[in-house]
């Protein structure tokens, strides 16, 4: 028997369900002790500059005043600079601190590695801080010594890295295709 003609079509298929909506997660690899460990050294380091120069703002405030007003970059104040030595100099510690807690928690060699080298590279500025402000050396000279620390703490970062896992340095050598001897 025929169906009549008044009958309208079926109505076509309904779409999926879209996928449901999930919460964003926390970043994977962190250790909330650590970070925490990590923040609270940072914020006794804050209050600890603080504490020994509470005039740190305002001297930061009029040297960068006078570098907007007189277009020439002058030297900070002793105490300023003294401020930056203890601020880069506790900061370096804390950071040989949390990358051997990182290693000693986690396991995590790179990352822990990181942070260390990371650390002397803020010791080293400290250091040479201390030599600008004994006036030992200018503001460029410490400008070039340290893009020259970073620059040789980078290319170590890079060789540990690629000892401490040559499994990653095979798959980045195979997905470029460079260095590949057939």
């Amino acid at each position: 028997m025929a169906a009549p003609a008044n009958v309208p079509p079926p109505p076509p298929a309904m779409p999926p369900p879209p996928p449901p909506v999930r919460a964003p997660s926390l970043p994977k690899g962190g250790n909330p002790l650590v970070d925490l460990t990590s923040l609270g050294l940072f914020l006794i380091i804050v209050g600890t500059v603080f504490a020994m120069n509470p005039g740190v703002f305002s001297q930061a405030f009029s040297w960068m005043w006078a570098l907007v007003t007189r277009g020439a970059v002058l030297r900070p104040a002793d105490p300023l600079i003294a401020s930056a030595v203890l601020l880069f100099a506790l900061g370096g510690l804390s950071g040989l601190f949390t990358a051997a807690l990182r290693f000693a928690l986690v396991r995590n060699r790179q990352r822990a590695i990181g942070d260390a080298l990371s650390a002397v590279g803020s010791l080293a500025f400290a250091y040479l801080l201390t030599l600008y402000a004994a006036r030992t050396l200018s503001g460029p000279a410490v400008i070039g010594v340290l893009t020259a620390i970073v620059g040789l703490l980078i290319l170590v970062y890079i060789v540990t890295a690629i000892a401490l896992n040559p499994a990653w340095w095979q798959k980045f050598r195979e997905t470029t295709g460079t260095m590949v001897r057939k």
